[in-house]
């Protein structure tokens, strides 16, 4: 990972569960990692939460290690 993304996760940590979730649709949205740019919103959405789900676990296991 570069110097570049893991400032953007420092970043990322620092905003609102509303925000993270915000973002992480716009991620989805402005990328075509998932191989096709005619995503429905809610296919997108979707994706997003999944997105989102997954960094919040990494984020508790993190925390749990750290204790």
């Amino acid at each position: 990972m570069t110097q570049t993304v893991e400032n953007l996760l420092v970043y990322f940590e620092k905003l609102s569960e509303p925000e993270k979730r915000d973002l992480a649709i716009e991620v989805v949205r402005r990328t075509e990692i998932f191989g096709s740019p005619d995503l429905s919103d809610e296919e997108q959405n979707l994706l997003a939460e999944d997105l989102f789900l997954a960094l919040d676990r990494e984020e508790a296991e993190a925390e749990a290690q750290a204790k």
